[in-house]
């Protein structure tokens, strides 16, 4: 499996449609990403947040007491060969994925 990062999701989008992970939209003419061929999958990510701190004051209403923090890169994961374009936006595997395919590390 790998972990990869680019520093956000214009970039992402672009690289992947360079590496043929892409189509367009005939309707809508937006891109999208392939997510499944006979050779890749790919699982989207993209902005990973920290869990936020939150409480329920006296009324019983729920309160932000400490707002979630956007972590830097917008994250995809892929199982397959990468493109050359891909493999510089590969990062050694997290510690602690935030989302792995079935019976991957």
């Amino acid at each position: 499996m790998n972990y990869l990062k680019f520093p956000d999701q214009e970039t992402a989008l672009s690289v992947l449609q360079a590496s043929n992970l892409t189509y367009t939209n005939p309707e809508t003419e937006e891109i999208k990403v392939i997510t499944a061929t006979h050779t890749h999958a790919v699982d989207v990510i993209g902005d990973i947040y920290t869990s936020g701190v939150y409480d329920i004051d006296s009324e019983g209403t729920p309160i932000t007491v400490e707002e979630p923090i956007k972590l830097d890169g917008y994250h995809i994961n892929i199982i397959g060969e990468l493109s050359e374009e891909l493999e510089v936006h590969r990062i050694e595997p997290p510690q602690t994925p935030y989302r792995i395919f079935s019976g991957h590390q």
